[in-house]
């Protein structure tokens, strides 16, 4: 279990595969950071932002895809399909 809120840059590799680039404290420290990373075939800063709340699995809560000019592009909240844990 983590004992606090951790926003991490995911960064996919190619079509199948990717991974986390870096670990941050907030949402917006990530943001300042994500121009040293980027998605397969995008251009620096296209990003996959991962919030992993504190006391829980190691298991994405929000997920927030940027754009290199830092758009939101889409932002999926997997807390609402998982099941509640007992």
């Amino acid at each position: 279990m983590l004992n606090k809120d951790i926003y991490a840059i995911y960064t996919t590799y190619d079509e199948f595969r990717g991974g986390i680039e870096e670990l941050f404290d907030s949402f917006e420290d990530a943001m300042k950071n994500r121009f040293k990373y980027a998605n397969w075939y995008c251009d620096d800063g296209d990003v996959y932002i991962k919030l992993y709340k504190k006391g829980r699995p190691f298991f994405p809560s929000i997920e927030w895809h940027i754009g290199s000019d830092g758009h939101l592009i889409e932002k999926m909240e997997w807390d609402k399909y998982r099941k509640e844990e007992k």
